[in-house]
């Protein structure tokens, strides 16, 4: 087992009963699991309202139930044990098999935690470490706090529905739930080979994006009854709140140590170098989620996860190891979004614009090889306000084809442009997705003619894939667009427009 699966299930792993063993790397993986009583379970577990009128789907799913009678992740200096956490009358199961019914979670009263994912897989440690995050959190509480914990519970019954108050609760509980199940992942997650996107696809899409999404809160709401809101008129608060969570903190050390290791191992590099570079990556890095902290949230999710995914990526896929494009990276949108916060760090008396203040501090921090590729990065400032968008996507397209020439420039426009352009999907509002798609989709012929002659920069296969990720976008983005573009005139009626529109938008993409 050189690599923990990502496969949808592994059924042919588990048989009634058993022990697996395996080493990744440095970490020993420990399972002991047992098929359960399934009538105790079917009492213990499953006797909750709104169960039985599905009881027959029920049972079939049992059938798939397995008990952890321990799970260990151990290396050198550290273990991590369900064992060493949860008291001897608390169980734990998984699902053998995927199932729609259930979702993972925790009961307090029941005192069990079931998992509908493999423990062998990804998502099941990543949900095994949260489900007993929720424990380890909870056990510090005073007991006033876990009333209010499970108060806010209870009220969250009637079709997610809740107070503002509950909902912040509700949040922070999850939140933290998921910082105590990395902190100890943490030690483990190098040789586990969980990769920074798969955790922030579970912690923040998958969990708290999904919290925030689907919980209402309504002003008038009794607090302390049971009420459902559905039946009163109520005006509704908020169904979209900024989510904000230390996930980038993960990131970026795992960058760092793979930065201080290539370091290490380049004997181009003298001492003093080599320590000098740590220090300025970290510094950088450091800089960056510092500085971006407040930005809007991008629709995937907190700005600094976009900041340290595109260092981490030029790094991680596409073999960068040069520590000064790793910095030029963490800084890539420094000086165009937040050249204000940078200017007032330099002490200068000319009468230069934020942005070229910005810049100098760059330059003086980071050295005039980070600042002149920062600066290439950076989107030009708009000469006049009274431009069309197609003339801003225009300056735009030239702007990113006269980039990229550079060698050192290229690999993180790259990096950035994947991450926003062929993560549209993302965009929640077709017509933000729409502007963006038609200020994208021309750029993505410059990165294919780019990528044709980067054999210098990019191995062979990441070339190949690259190419084919941007044709598989264009053509999704253009016919996002055709959909889109007749949508719209189909919204305002103009039947007559439409068949004209059709071929107009076909004969554009030709």
């Amino acid at each position: 087992m050189e690599k923990i699966p990502r496969t949808e299930n592994i059924d042919s792993v588990f048989n009634r009963s058993g022990n697996i063993e395996a080493k990744i790397g440095d970490t020993d993986i420990k399972l002991e699991y047992a098929s359960p009583d399934i009538k105790y379970l079917f009492k213990s577990i499953f006797e909750r309202k709104n169960i039985f009128d599905q009881n027959i789907k029920k049972l079939d799913v049992l059938k798939n139930l397995r008990k952890i009678d321990n799970f260990t992740l151990q290396n050198s200096t550290n273990r991590y044990s369900i064992k060493d956490i949860l008291p001897p009358d608390w169980e734990v199961y998984f699902l053998n098999k995927k199932s729609r019914e259930f979702v993972s979670g925790l009961d307090f009263k029941k005192k069990n935690i079931i998992l509908n994912e493999n423990p062998l897989e990804v998502e099941g440690i990543l949900s095994l470490v949260h489900e007993m995050g929720h424990y380890e959190e909870y056990e510090i509480l005073s007991e006033e706090e876990k009333k209010e914990r499970t108060d806010a519970r209870r009220r969250d019954g009637f079709f997610g529905i809740v107070h503002q108050k509950d909902k912040d609760l509700i949040i922070k509980e999850e939140r933290n739930a998921w910082a105590y199940g990395l902190n100890h992942l943490r030690h483990f997650k190098k040789d586990l080979d969980i990769s920074s996107e798969e955790i922030e696809k579970k912690v923040h899409n998958d969990c708290l994006q999904h919290y925030e999404d689907n919980i209402d809160t309504y002003e008038g709401l009794d607090y302390n009854k049971n009420v459902n809101p559905r039946t009163e008129e109520l005006p509704i608060v908020s169904q979209k709140q900024e989510i904000k969570i230390d996930f980038a903190t993960s990131t970026k050390e795992k960058l760092v140590d793979n930065m201080d290791f290539s370091i290490e191992e380049n004997q181009d590099y003298l001492p003093d170098q080599r320590e000098q570079f740590k220090k300025k990556i970290k510094e950088a890095l450091n800089l960056a989620l510092e500085i971006h902290k407040d930005q809007k949230p991008r629709p995937d999710g907190p700005y600094v996860n976009h900041i340290v995914r595109v260092s981490n990526r030029i790094v991680e896929e596409y073999g960068i190891k040069d520590p000064e494009l790793v910095i030029a990276a963490a800084l890539h949108d420094s000086v165009e979004d937040q050249a204000e916060k940078l200017a007032p760090l330099v002490n200068s008396t000319e009468l230069v614009s934020i942005r070229e203040k910005a810049l100098l501090f760059i330059k003086n921090t980071f050295g005039e090889r980070v600042e002149k590729i920062v600066s290439k990065l950076s989107n030009p400032e708009p000469e006049s306000e009274g431009l069309t968008p197609e003339q801003k996507n225009s300056i735009y397209k030239e702007h990113v084809k006269e980039a990229i020439e550079d060698s050192d420039v290229f690999p993180i426009k790259l990096a950035d442009f994947s991450d926003n352009a062929l993560n549209l999907e993302a965009v929640g509002y077709p017509t933000k997705r729409l502007k963006l798609s038609k200020k994208y989709l021309p750029v993505m012929e410059v990165f294919i003619d780019r990528i044709d002659r980067a054999q210098d920069i990019l191995s062979p296969e990441k070339i190949v894939e690259m190419r084919n990720r941007l044709l598989s976008a264009m053509e999704s983005t253009k016919t996002f667009i055709q959909n889109q573009e007749i949508k719209n005139l189909e919204k305002e009626g103009e039947e007559e427009k439409i068949t004209k529109a059709r071929e107009d938008i076909l004969k554009k993409f030709e």
